[in-house]
């Protein structure tokens, strides 16, 4: 006996991950990955002598990735010190 084929045996939608359950692994993913121990009381921050991007000029170090760093410093109130590994 054949049976009437319907348009939901023509085409059926492919099954998603519902908006709320991926909210939910998203946040327990980021549970996971954060540790749950307070900040740090010091950051020791260390470069190498690489010219154009950070290089030492009169004993100071300066470049386009130590400007970009103090900026970082400065929009979480850090002001530790940027040492040159040698």
């Amino acid at each position: 006996m054949d049976r009437p084929i319907g348009l939901s045996a023509i085409y059926t939608a492919p099954r998603q991950v519902g908006g709320v359950k991926k909210i939910l692994i998203t946040f327990f993913a980021f549970l996971a990955i954060v540790p749950f121990s307070s900040p740090a009381a010091e950051l020791m921050i260390l470069t190498e002598n690489l010219p154009n991007l950070n290089y030492l000029k009169k004993a100071k170090l300066v470049g386009h990735s130590v400007d970009i760093v103090k900026k970082i410093q400065k929009r979480f109130g850090s002001s530790d010190e940027i040492k040159v590994f040698p």
